[in-house]
């Protein structure tokens, strides 16, 4: 694909900083995207929670990996129902 590191290198870098002016020009739309990559990555580690779970021969464990999936599945579900910035932030 690429010859050599450093055109690699310095395609990544160009891509990077592009990625950095479209995140400065449009805050709102990069917000969103992060609150849905990290609802994604929540519904994700709920489902692995349930996996290990149910692959658990005690009890003890299986109650603690059901209790943790089921909050990262409530933490991804409230952030896509209110993807934007808390109306009480102080900042």
């Amino acid at each position: 694909m690429l010859k050599s590191l450093s055109t690699s290198l310095i395609l990544r870098g160009i891509l990077a900083f592009a990625v950095g002016i479209i995140a400065l020009a449009w805050p709102s739309v990069t917000v969103l995207a992060l609150v849905i990559l990290f609802a994604v990555y929540a519904f994700i580690a709920a489902g692995l929670q349930a996996m290990q779970a149910f692959s658990s021969r005690n009890a003890g464990p299986v109650v603690g990996h059901l209790l943790l999936g089921l909050l990262d599945l409530a933490a991804g579900a409230i952030a896509l129902a209110w993807p934007g910035p808390p109306r009480w932030s102080w900042c």
